[in-house]
């Protein structure tokens, strides 16, 4: 305090006031950045650190299939097949929607690294990294879906000390990361089916300081409905550059004081203990395929419907080598339990695999007529 004391600035005493709020707002933010004070981030995966062993970049477990393939100009909402559905496979508590820009389709190669990889060229904090690199152009949406507490409201006496007043209860996000070609970042508004319905808050986000060091920002002062369903979301357009944005750390978080904190980015329960994304169907005979055969999925929980869940592909080559069939089979919905899945095999025999998450893989965002392009 003595330190404060000398430091006052001499003269008018309005300064003298400045200068200790000042002291005062530094001080809050350097408690609420300690570990112990960080506060509670809604997201279950914030550093994206935690994912299947078959997802990540130099696994002994990891399958190809899963980070290279075409997005098709026919995808729709009911299809499954990956590059027919919206949705792309991702980390834990994460989702990727992609669409081709006018309905071209698009190649994309996905990189998931750990702490060791790419990542370290920008800052050996980070603890992994997630993004596409485009062949043509495309929008992509990372994402990542919560939900909002049932707190009650809290009340608090006001300044006088008179009345009990509701206390401020307004959230913050976060992000840091590489922005490449990240057009915006903020909060979607979600129906009960997991689909967009609207924007809660947006910004841009700004360049990278220096070659070392992330992009990092703030949006301060929003407010979310009680047992409310949102998304988190970073954009990206990749006729802006050939590479996504890559979140490496991301928080939604109560923060009345609108301070620029970094919340808690410890990983929940539900992402550390998934182990593998994947689940595999067997093989078929070329003729079964282009027949249809028909896979029972009653083992998978999927509250927002089958097409949230699930990303299935045909595939051909070797265990951990597979390769998606050129020609995308036609991956819907024929019962509760059971999809059909049917299309072109060009090998005698095609192996048949499912991504299976339990937050939804999209959110029908690009499609939906609330979308709007930046």
């Amino acid at each position: 305090m003595g330190q404060v004391r000398e430091n006052l600035p001499n003269g008018d005493p309005r300064n003298k006031i400045e200068y200790l709020a000042d002291c005062i707002d530094d001080a809050k933010a350097a408690s609420a950045e300690s570990a112990s004070d960080a506060p509670q981030n809604l997201l279950v995966n914030p550093e994206l650190s935690h994912s299947g062993v078959d997802l990540a970049m130099g696994s002994p477990h990891q399958l190809r299939w899963l980070t290279n393939a075409y997005t098709y100009k026919d995808q729709a909402a009911n299809q499954m097949h990956l590059g027919r559905s919206f949705g792309r496979p991702a980390p834990v508590g994460w989702g990727v929607e992609v669409v081709p820009i006018d309905g071209v389709s698009d190649y994309h190669s996905v990189a998931y690294s750990s702490l060791g990889g790419d990542i370290e060229k920008f800052d050996y904090t980070a603890k992994a990294s997630y993004l596409l690199a485009t062949g043509s152009n495309s929008r992509v949406l990372h994402f990542s879906v919560f939900s909002a507490p049932f707190d009650r409201e809290l009340r608090a006496l006001n300044d006088e000390g008179t009345a009990w007043v509701p206390e401020n209860q307004s959230y913050s996000l976060f992000f840091r990361g590489e922005k490449n070609t990240a057009v915006r970042f903020g909060l979607l508004e979600l129906d009960a089916n997991g689909d967009f319905v609207g924007y809660v808050a947006q910004a841009q986000i700004p360049a990278e300081a220096g070659f070392n060091q992330f992009s990092q920002a703030w949006l301060h002062g929003i407010k979310l409905q009680a047992g409310g369903l949102y998304a988190y979301f970073v954009e990206s357009d990749t006729s802006l550059g050939e590479f996504t944005s890559s979140p490496v750390s991301a928080g939604v978080f109560l923060n009345p004081d609108e301070l620029d904190i970094i919340p808690d980015l410890t990983p929940s329960d539900t992402a550390t203990r998934r182990f593998r994304l994947t689940e595999s169907f067997g093989e078929f005979s070329k003729a079964d395929v282009e027949a249809g055969v028909h896979l029972n999925v009653s083992k998978f929980l999927m509250p927002f419907g089958m097409e949230k869940h699930l990303i299935f592909a045909s595939l051909k080559g070797t265990p951990g080598y597979y390769t998606v069939q050129n020609l995308p089979a036609e991956v819907v919905k024929t019962r509760y339990d059971q999809v059909s899945v049917r299309g072109a095999v060009a090998d005698a025999t095609t192996v048949i695999m499912a991504y299976y998450s339990e937050s939804p893989v999209h959110l029908n965002y690009f499609s939906s007529a609330n979308y709007q392009a930046v």
